[in-house]
């Protein structure tokens, strides 16, 4: 019977992090480090999507991925330092263009995620429908457990009785 401290044919339980820049890829930063912290001997990977905004077939665009691309890394770095002062853990980043999902997928295949996890803007309705929700696609689509990350907030909430 595996203790839950260690996949029991030794291999690493592999975490992937999904890391927006904003403040849900800090929260699927921050919920990846802690379950990487809670499971001895795991593999953090943080993969980042910069987002083609439309095909790559004009050279300003291939301009303008260009230059995402290459602030990405420093980007990174930044909430990394930010959530790693609170819980140090080694972390490999991996950096993709191309559409969010599909992108965050491909690399869970990659790295043979045990875990993906993701954050979350709660959007619904017609900015839902607008804007889609990549949370969504990769929970409907992944081939492993998703994380929702979401902040821990129970203002306004009354515990049972």
């Amino acid at each position: 019977m595996n203790s839950g401290t260690a996949p029991a044919n030794n291999n690493p339980y592999v975490i992937l992090a999904a890391l927006a820049l904003d403040e849900t890829g800090e929260n699927a930063l921050r919920e990846a480090a802690v379950l990487a912290d809670k499971r001895p001997g795991s593999e953090l990977h943080l993969v980042h999507v910069v987002r083609e905004e439309a095909p790559a077939a004009s050279a300003t665009e291939l301009v303008g991925l260009e230059k995402r691309l290459a602030h990405a890394p420093a980007e990174i770095q930044r909430y990394v330092e930010k959530v790693w002062a609170e819980v140090p853990r080694k972390v490999v980043a991996h950096i993709r263009a191309g559409h969010p999902s599909r992108s965050i997928l491909q690399a869970a295949v990659d790295v043979n995620a045990d875990i993906v996890v993701v954050g979350t803007h709660r959007r619904g309705g017609l900015k839902k429908l607008m804007l889609g929700s990549i949370a969504q696609e990769v929970l409907e689509h992944a081939h492993c457990p998703v994380l929702i990350a979401l902040p821990k907030d129970y203002s306004g909430k009354t515990p049972s009785d």
